[in-house]
């Protein structure tokens, strides 16, 4: 795809985006007053505490709000009523039994903090997703439109995150082969990415902080709209960075991307 395809796509997408918002914001303002008939939310949270023998977590939430918690053992709480929670022999599949308008309720999952799982999938819809440490061999993100804040990442093989609408932020973290599609939105992302990397900008900032030095990578940048810099260096054209043994290659969208290393 052309940079001048992938900006008539973003923009379009951006254009449909904000029509579904007025249309939902409509349609809100009209059943405003009877929104409690349709709240799924309970104020008392339900516990449920699982087998240690996870290898695999899929996770799919409509309107809840995904926190992803360090704990001692495996234990999944939640306040809304309508979340089913199965563990098929090495499997947690968590979903929503039922898609309603109205919600504001948490899904808490505690993982014990050096657990490595073989695969992870999160598909979410419009509420916010906030880990503390997630490691997994294999890990895919779905995004809506909800905003994601990630403390320490590990992903060991491969990782895809397709993003919505919302911000994603990653604190700290090694990352290997990464496809990153992100949407609309902001990117902030302090790791270690090795392997062999794609991040499609779409329209928003990107600020790419790599754990490592310059020779570890070599970064190809597609100069779409927006300002460009590499280690504080603006870069006026599409260019290729560095020699290193890890390729990040980055697809210009709209909007301003600044990669800068951020030492080991």
């Amino acid at each position: 795809m052309t940079t001048t395809q992938r900006i008539i796509k973003y923009v379009s997408i951006a254009f449909a985006i904000y029509l579904i918002f007025n249309i939902l914001s409509g349609i809100t303002f009209g059943i405003i007053s009877i929104g409690n008939v349709f709240d799924n939310k309970n104020d008392n949270y339900n516990n449920i505490n699982l087998d240690d023998n996870l290898f695999v977590l899929d996770v799919e939430i409509s309107k809840s709000n995904i926190i992803i918690k360090n704990g001692n053992k495996f234990k999944v709480e939640s306040n809304n009523k309508n979340i089913d929670i199965k563990q098929n022999n090495n499997k947690l599949l968590i979903t929503e039994k039922k898609k309603l308008w109205f919600n504001n309720s948490d899904l808490v999952i505690y993982i014990p903090t050096n657990y490595i799982f073989d695969n992870v999938t999160i598909e979410n819809g419009s509420g916010k997703i906030d880990i503390e440490t997630l490691k997994s061999k294999k890990l895919y993100f779905d995004l809506g439109a909800g905003n994601v804040n990630i403390d320490n990442l590990l992903v060991l093989n491969e990782g895809k995150i397709d993003g919505g609408a919302g911000s994603i932020t990653i604190n700290d973290g090694r990352v290997n082969n990464l496809d990153l599609d992100m949407g609309i939105g902001k990117l902030s992302l302090t790791t270690k990415i090795t392997g062999n990397n794609e991040i499609d900008a779409g329209i928003g900032e990107i600020d790419l902080n790599l754990i490592g030095n310059e020779n570890d990578y070599n970064i190809k940048l597609d100069k779409g709209i927006g300002s460009m810099y590499i280690d504080n260096k603006k870069i006026n054209n599409s260019v290729n960075y560095g020699s290193g043994s890890n390729i990040i290659d980055i697809n210009g969208g709209i909007g301003k991307i600044d990669v800068e290393f951020v030492g080991n």
